[in-house]
């Protein structure tokens, strides 16, 4: 396992790719350490255990305990998660969405070639291009 793992740090798109997904584990879970502003914490947290009694132990494991302390991130990855296995239900039952997959999965993104509003230009090249949009 451990050389599995060595040589995939080898290969340099698999090591980048392993690394800006740790990044990303380790924003998400600063992200839920730190509360949301103007919002008492432990109001809230005696609101859901009047309210949820129980149930917000269950809560608190679906969410990492960020819901209880209020915190930025909230609901951490759940929502994404949620949505991406209902689009995949989607695909099943409607088949025009199932095409857009297939479409998506298949087609090469150049984004350059994308129109002006759906590419993000350069600095130099908002600079040099101000002023001749009017």
């Amino acid at each position: 396992m451990f050389k599995t793992l060595i040589n995939a740090f080898k290969v340099q798109d698999i090591r980048r790719r392993l690394l800006y997904t740790f990044f990303i584990l380790v924003v998400v879970r600063l992200g839920s350490l730190i509360t949301v502003p103007g919002i008492s914490a432990d109001a809230i947290r005696e609101y859901m255990q009047n309210a949820l009694g129980d149930s917000l132990n269950i809560f608190s494991s679906f969410t990492g305990g960020s819901f209880e302390q209020m915190s930025i991130f909230a609901l951490s990855v759940t929502p994404y998660i949620t949505a991406s296995i209902i689009i995949q239900l989607l695909t099943i039952a409607i088949p025009a969405l199932y095409f857009l997959l297939l479409i998506l999965r298949c087609l090469p993104l150049d984004f350059q070639q994308l129109p002006y509003p759906y590419r993000r230009r350069s600095i130099q090249e908002q600079v040099q291009t101000r002023g001749t949009h009017k």
